[in-house]
């Protein structure tokens, strides 16, 4: 036995380490996950986007519970307005069984003593009724026949006044609740509508203004962020809309309810209540689970949005390696896991409207049977049946009051990632009234006042030491140091990975340098407007980025507040030679390109992408193998036009093909060489 405690008590020393860490991991998990103020708090972010709809939908949806409870008292009012009809069976069966001890202890009545209440002889011969009006003089005689059928009509007249009365007042409300429910409804969508716009807006807005680096660093795929700003937004503004209302809703009925309820029968109203505070605690332990699901559920719908994303649009790699059948099981176990998750948001979404579906039918039972107990000494009739459907009201309201709780935790949580992100974001709210051409308008002259300080000559374009890196353990440049002159055409060259890429982030200020400087003209471009820059430089990547939409539209874009002219961009199409391929499209300029531009050739989609580059006339020309993608005749016209191109302009060229560039570059900067070099 000694044995015995001897080794538990060493297996409890030996737990005891790992008993510590997970009491301090489970008390850690307890602090991360969100209060309710926290909660509260992100609710609020949406809500501040349009207040006064807010508002709006809550006030109209109080009203409208407000009419829904009228609906018990005209049940009450139209029982009153009923014949009186004979008891059915069930009733009498019902009076004669609670009344059945009253009527034993009933005395039995005693035969009359004085001659005048008893029956004459005759009468009982003959079998004549004594009337009351015989026995009473001062009853009023008899009614002739033809009063008895004025009083008849009249009583008829009568009640087809209240009947009338009663339909009219009642249809006026009920119609006037129609259109309250109307316009409750048509609130709450608009409501829902504008809000999604606007945190789409707020979104879409921040992600633009965040530097490159964000996206550079960031493991958030981009079809993330499309996620949210489709499918994550409309199902947060909707779930907030109409679990606001909902919420509102809920605490109108319930209140209502009950406190109609007590005013008529406190009793029965006590017995529901006490039925419906032991429901309300029980689906409180539900929510908590729910929540964490549904965050999970939304986890995994964004990774298949993610996987189809990515997947859809490099579908020539995917076909030409034959990967069909691999994508089709990553697919699958996306779908797979997704589904795992949503069962269990199902099941416990299950489990919490089979509590409040249970709870509400054992109140509803439970007043009923009691009710039953208790008709026999005066609750019958019209005030049974308000109160039945009171009961019901609050049964409703209480629901709906734990249900929208539940439904806002979980609108709270999805929210969160996108809260994190535009939290910061202090643009002012935007009009969605606003047509856009006039949105345009009043962002073109904040352009073209940067623009009017464009530079008119070639610059010359320095680089002062200068240390960037993604990690600080790591630079990618360290005490770099270029320099090139004012309408040099330069050629970028070195290893990949040596850091080509990075100098033309860091000159187009993409990227900014974490140690040192970078000068146009020996203006520190850290102390300039991104736009000025950006106006000033020219960028043709190596894969031609292009738009779904027309020639024309891709010609303009990016090219606001420049001459923008049918002139200008055909003579930008001439030097890029790119004028000839189309005007032989059907329409031209105005011909419509799919995704990417995948209508068009390689080498097309290039000229058109060096054409936009110089639409606006750019001082500084950057080329990343902009002419990798063309055969040799259209690269080898290309280079000759360039030599015009590139008059009056600082270019860098990053080539592969050094030779074909011979004819044009001034000289080359080997970017290894640069770094391998002592740095003074």
């Amino acid at each position: 036995m000694q044995s015995f405690f001897a080794k538990k008590a060493g297996q409890y020393v030996r737990r005891g380490p790992n008993l510590y860490k997970t009491t301090l991991r489970h008390f850690s998990e307890q602090k991360k996950t969100p209060t309710r103020t926290q909660d509260l708090k992100i609710l609020l972010d949406i809500i501040k986007c349009d207040k006064k709809g807010f508002y709006k939908v809550l006030g109209a949806t109080a009203i409208t519970s407000l009419f829904n409870l009228l609906f018990a008292s005209a049940m009450k009012e139209l029982e009153k307005l009923l014949p009186d009809k004979p008891k059915d069976p069930l009733q009498q069966f019902k009076e004669s069984f609670f009344q059945k001890e009253k009527e034993e202890t009933k005395e039995t009545p005693k035969e009359p003593t004085d001659k005048k209440e008893a029956k004459p002889a005759t009468e009982q011969a003959t079998g004549t009724n004594v009337t009351a009006a015989s026995l009473n003089p001062s009853t009023e005689h008899a009614q002739t026949p033809k009063e008895e059928e004025k009083s008849k009509e009249d009583k008829i007249k009568e009640d087809k006044q209240k009947v009338i009365n009663y339909l009219i007042k009642w249809g006026f409300v009920f119609t006037l609740s129609g259109l309250v429910t109307f316009y409750r409804r048509f609130t709450l969508s608009d409501y829902v509508n504008r809000v999604a716009v606007i945190l789409r807006y707020r979104l879409y807005n921040v992600l633009l203004t965040k530097n490159y680096s964000f996206f550079v660093n960031n493991k958030v795929n981009s079809a993330q962020f499309v996620q949210k700003i489709g499918n994550d937004i409309s199902s947060i503004t909707w779930n907030l809309g109409e679990s606001s209302a909902s919420l509102v809703r809920g605490i109108v009925l319930s209140v209502g309810g009950i406190t109609l309820s007590i005013l008529s029968n406190p009793e029965l109203a006590l017995v529901s209540v006490g039925v419906m505070t032991t429901f309300a605690l029980t689906t409180r332990g539900l929510s908590t689970r729910m929540r964490k699901a549904k965050v999970e559920e939304m986890e995994e719908l964004t990774k298949i949005a993610v996987l189809a994303s990515e997947r859809l649009s490099n579908m020539k790699f995917v076909k030409v390696n034959n990967t069909e059948d691999l994508e089709r099981l990553s697919f699958i176990q996306r779908l797979q896991n997704f589904y795992k998750k949503s069962y269990d948001v199902t099941k416990y979404t299950a489990y919490n409207y089979g509590v409040m579906d249970g709870f509400g039918q054992i109140a509803l039972f439970t007043v009923i049977f009691y009710g039953f107990y208790l008709s026999p000494v005066g609750i019958v009739g019209p005030e049974m049946i308000s109160f039945l459907i009171y009961g019901l009201f609050s049964a409703v309201g209480i629901r709906s009051v734990f249900n929208s709780l539940t439904e806002l935790e979980k609108t709270a949580s999805i929210y969160r990632s996108i809260h994190e992100i535009i939290k910061d974001d202090k643009t002012p709210l935007i009009n969605i009234h606003q047509k856009p051409e006039n949105a345009l308008a009043e962002v073109s002259p904040r352009y073209r006042a940067l623009q009017a300080e464009k530079l008119t000559h070639a610059p010359e374009i320095t680089m002062e030491h200068v240390s960037f890196g993604f990690s600080p353990d790591k630079w990618l440049l360290e005490n770099f140091s270029m320099t090139i002159r004012a309408g040099e055409v330069v050629a970028l060259i070195g290893p990949s990975g040596s850091g080509k890429t990075t100098v033309l982030n860091l000159i187009t200020k993409l990227l900014d340098p974490q140690q040192g400087r970078v000068l146009i003209d020996g203006q520190n471009i850290s102390d300039k407007n991104e736009i000025w820059v950006r106006s000033n430089v020219s960028y043709v990547t190596q894969e031609p980025v292009l738009f779904q939409g027309t020639i024309e539209e891709n010609l303009k874009y990016g090219n606001e507040g420049f001459d923008l002219s049918k002139e200008n961009l055909e003579r930008a199409c001439e030097l890029a030679n790119a004028k000839g391929f189309i005007d032989q499209l059907p329409h031209g300029f105005q011909t419509f390109i799919g995704e990417k531009g995948l209508t068009l050739s390689g080498g097309q989609r290039q000229k058109l992408a060096l054409a936009r580059a110089l639409v606006k006339d750019p001082k500084i020309l950057i080329l990343d193998e902009s002419t990798s993608s063309l055969d040799h005749e259209s690269e080898k016209a290309i280079i000759e036009e360039l030599k015009n191109i590139c008059k009056g302009r600082t270019c860098i060229i990053v080539t592969h093909k050094l030779e074909n560039f011979k004819d044009l570059i001034h000289r080359c900067v080997n970017i290894k060489e640069i770094k391998d070099k002592p740095q003074p």
